[in-house]
């Protein structure tokens, strides 16, 4: 394709960019994708420079977005980039449209001083482009239901507000300062709330008191999407407050999306056990391979003596 132009998206594109997503993906009966691509061009941290078109003969062809995020490697934090969606229309697949875009997203990338690319896709696909397999994955606590004590009095949840970020981005770090990756959630109130329909994105209150921070769907509240605390005690709290909003004949466990490495949990009195799955379409590039946190990290993943960081996606992604 000797007259393909890949450029940063322009503001008469979104259009064009959205009927692309929902033409590509046909796995469902909607257009996931494509109200994503949304969502996540009004996150404070978009960055146009990333969300890069392929046009052909003045019609958009190809999409893909690559949307900043700060990681964070054994405490310290490290910029990167989700990569997610990716879309070419069906017509010009197979052509190399989709390395064009990613390829230059890469050194777009790089160029702003990311060192790493994450995401979930393909596993026969990305590997091309430099994505390395297994490299994050899915930490859950497993804990029996009849292990769960009785639900306290004054618990209820209520709206994430402006004054709570604060609180939650320390308990946030307090439960995964000792993740050996993690993504980081930003700093806004959009970047708590969920636009996901039936997810909850909610403070936890006791008697007043701000003691928790729980996302999940509410058609299956013993699979939360996060689950923040300030303490082990306000912890088991929540740990009684989902159980109760769970079906009454319910049998099994509830699983807790929390780093199987932190030390916030050594001391914590309800009985659980350690749940951890990745995933060959589990993915990460290095864009600076030489950085320090990041090769370390790689390398003691693959040589077995690192667990794969504990990865939750950011509230966008609900959508799908």
């Amino acid at each position: 394709m000797d007259n393909l132009i890949i450029r940063s998206e322009a503001a008469g594109d979104s259009f064009a960019i959205v009927g692309l997503h929902a033409a590509a993906f046909t796995y469902g009966m909607g257009m996931a994708e494509a109200i994503l691509t949304c969502v996540l061009r009004n996150r404070q941290c978009f960055d146009p420079e990333l969300s890069i078109v392929a046009e052909l003969g003045g019609r958009v062809i190809g999409h893909v977005l690559f949307t900043p995020q700060t990681f964070t490697a054994k405490g310290e934090e490290i910029r990167g980039d989700i990569l997610a969606p990716i879309a070419v229309l069906p017509e010009f697949q197979k052509q190399g449209v989709g390395a064009r875009l990613i390829r230059e997203g890469h050194a777009r990338a790089a160029a702003k001083g990311f060192v790493l690319s994450l995401l979930i896709g393909h596993a026969d696909y990305y590997p091309r482009y430099g994505y390395e397999q297994k490299l994050w994955g899915r930490h859950q606590l497993q804990i029996r239901l009849e292990d769960i004590p009785s639900l306290p009095q004054g618990m209820e949840e209520r709206r994430v507000e402006e004054p709570d970020l604060a609180e939650l981005e320390r308990m946030w770090s307090r439960w995964f300062q000792d993740a050996s990756l993690a993504v980081k959630p930003g700093p806004s109130l959009t970047d708590w709330l969920s636009p996901g329909r039936g997810v909850q994105a909610a403070v936890v209150m006791k008697e007043g008191c701000r003691c928790g921070y729980i996302r999940y769907d509410k058609a299956d509240p013993g699979k939360p999407l996060c689950v923040l605390a300030r303490d082990t005690e306000a912890l088991s709290w929540i740990c009684s407050y989902l159980k109760s909003k769970m079906a009454p004949q319910e049998s099994g466990a509830l699983l807790l999306p929390l780093p199987l490495a932190s030390r916030q949990l050594q001391n914590w009195a309800i009985p659980c056990s350690e749940v951890f799955h990745t995933s060959s379409e589990r993915m990460l590039h290095l864009l600076n391979p030489h950085h320090p946190a990041l090769s370390e990290y790689r390398s003691g993943v693959q040589a077995g003596v690192v667990l794969p960081g504990p990865v939750l996606w950011p509230v966008e992604f609900d959508v799908c």
